[in-house]
């Protein structure tokens, strides 16, 4: 017998708000404090939550609505595979 899979929360256009510790950034949805990774202050995106718990969740990046004006092409052809930098 297997685990109960659970209902993954999708959330539809988050505005990030800022920069958060370890590459995460900093939503506030419904009264809790959303992380996620891989996107920056002022995208609007659509986030699956991934860990749900009683004073925040963390979430996945599904979608990038509307990019932030902040946001910059790569410089460094190895972004994404040498874990070297989170932003």
């Amino acid at each position: 017998m297997g685990r109960k899979e659970k209902a993954t929360l999708l959330l539809q256009d988050v505005a990030i708000e800022e920069a958060g510790a370890e590459g995460m950034a900093v939503a506030h949805v419904d009264g809790k404090v959303l992380f996620v990774p891989f996107v920056v202050p002022g995208d609007v995106v659509d986030v699956q939550v991934v860990r749900n718990k009683k004073n925040y969740m963390e979430g996945r990046l599904t979608a990038l609505k509307r990019p932030s004006p902040w946001r910059v092409e790569k410089q460094c052809p190895h972004c994404g595979v040498c874990g070297g930098c989170k932003w």
